[in-house]
């Protein structure tokens, strides 16, 4: 249900059921069942949230309904995730147990668990026996990112207790306040922590060389394992502070966006520039990478210090989930979101991989965290390369009235600065443009850089992309 919300929502003129079955992989019947659970539950009132017919489905509910929270719900209701909660609370989740609890035969029980080991695979952890195995710092890491994704409320009496006080603690210690997107990870990060030190069983506390070799070289550390003892006192006796300290060192330098002006952040970058630690050898790696494949100098800036908690976060934990990538990075977030520079930023990334002189243990890393990697740092590098990039001018002449002309500048401005910067006007004889669009003939446009673009029929829904396909090969030879 989920995934054909999630289909329709990107198709405004609807798919056929065919096409759903083909895109999701499901027969006829179990699209016509969801079908109609989803009819009865959303289109009971005057208006209908889905036009659902014979061989036809359009989704026409926006506005009519949070589709987010939808999404949450159904997730959160799927016996999958409830098996995933099952373990995050200790129960007792032998398959026969699983089966009585969620009212599910055994054989559906280990054919759940089959799909989400897939999952679980790329975060090292698997269900087995009866139990979640693997190492703890990434079982923790998969529920803090399970919870990021479905927007996991937690009741207020947890909020009021030791993770408000830990916060507050963090704050006063650092002088800095976190925003309400960093204080939602923190709750999710300590609320994880504090429901898997009061298990049972907590076997392998190990923790990676390069995270061991980014505290051994960083006082920042023993700050941090300091104000870990304030807070999880009551807690002493049954957990080894190292850990956890270690856990909560490597989480804030991965995921809290700390900002620059802070000694937390020059610290921590400082330190780590000044040993040399595995981190700083990542960082220098990609900064004398991006600035020889980009042409841009970017070392010891505000781009050089956010690939440190990139960094940090692909030495530390492994494993992503697909809605997580929106909340990542939301501290080095720009507004600006271009095509071009995505694909010049991905087919560095993919030189840099492919380089002879890289050793084949970081050529393993970048490869493994290539797309998580990549989307974080294309996001980084957006404003910088914005900069370099050309203000295209576009001249529009059409033989056509006045309102037109007014309308096709307008729309063609907003669709084209969807991806590329340009500055669309009404075509003006004195002026140079890199590109003209005209359905004259035969007009000779001499003060225009490329040959004109003319338009077949106006209207067509090929004319825009085919405009744009034109201004971005301007655009590439630009960066030639």
């Amino acid at each position: 249900m989920c995934e054909i919300i999630e289909l329709l929502s990107l198709d405004q003129r609807g798919l056929s059921r065919k096409a759903i079955c083909d895109r999701l992989n499901v027969s006829n019947t179990a699209l016509r069942v969801a079908l109609q659970q989803l009819d009865d539950e959303f289109n009971s009132g005057d208006e209908p949230f889905m036009i659902i017919k014979k061989n036809n489905v359009q989704f026409v509910g926006r506005g009519k309904i949070n589709f987010y929270e939808t999404i949450y719900r159904y997730v959160q209701e799927s016996i999958n995730y409830q098996i995933l909660m099952a373990f995050y609370h200790n129960e007792n989740n032998s398959v026969d147990n699983l089966s009585l609890s969620l009212n599910v035969s055994e054989s559906s029980i280990f054919r759940r668990i089959k799909q989400l080991n897939k999952l679980l695979a790329e975060f090292d952890i698997q269900i087995a026996h009866g139990e979640m195995v693997g190492s703890e710092i990434q079982i923790r890491f998969f529920y803090y990112s399970l919870f990021l994704a479905t927007d996991f409320n937690f009741d207020d009496t947890l909020e009021a207790g030791v993770i408000v006080e830990y916060i507050k603690l963090f704050e006063k210690y650092f002088d800095f306040n976190v925003n309400d997107s960093n204080l939602m990870r923190i709750k999710i990060w300590m609320k994880v922590s504090v429901q898997r030190m009061m298990g049972k069983n907590r076997d392998n506390w190990l923790i990676s060389d390069v995270l061991e070799d980014m505290i051994s070289n960083n006082s920042l550390f023993d700050q941090v394992e300091e104000k870990m003892n304030d807070v999880y006192v009551q807690f002493s006796n049954k957990i080894d502070i190292h850990f956890e300290s270690a856990l909560l060192y490597a989480w804030t330098a991965a995921f809290v966006p700390v900002p620059s002006t802070t000694y937390l952040s020059r610290d921590f970058i400082a330190v780590n520039r000044e040993n040399n630690t595995k981190l700083q050898q990542a960082v220098a790696y990609l900064e004398q990478g991006f600035e020889s494949k980009l042409d841009i100098k970017i070392g010891g800036g505000d781009v050089s210090d956010s690939l440190y908690p990139i960094c940090a976060e692909a030495f530390c934990f492994r494993g992503t989930m697909d809605a997580v990538g929106t909340y990542m990075m939301d501290g080095y977030r720009e507004k600006y979101s271009n095509d071009l520079v995505r694909q010049n930023v991905v087919d560095a990334m993919d030189e840099l991989i492919e380089s002879p002189q890289l050793s084949k243990e970081w050529s393993d890393f970048y490869r493994h965290f290539r797309q998580p990697f990549s989307n974080k740092i294309i996001e980084i590098f957006s404003a910088k390369l914005l900069e370099k990039e050309k203000m295209l001018t576009l001249g529009i002449d059409l033989n056509a009235n006045e309102r037109v002309k007014e309308l096709f500048v307008r729309n063609t401005s907003q669709e084209l600065n969807l991806n590329l910067r340009a500055n669309v006007s009404v075509y003006d004889s004195s002026r140079r443009y890199d590109m003209v669009v005209t359905n004259f003939m035969d007009k000779n446009y001499k003060n225009s850089a490329l040959a004109k673009y003319v338009i077949t029929a106006l209207g067509l829904d090929s004319d825009l992309p085919e405009i744009e396909r034109s201004l971005l090969d301007v655009t590439r030879k630009h960066y030639q």
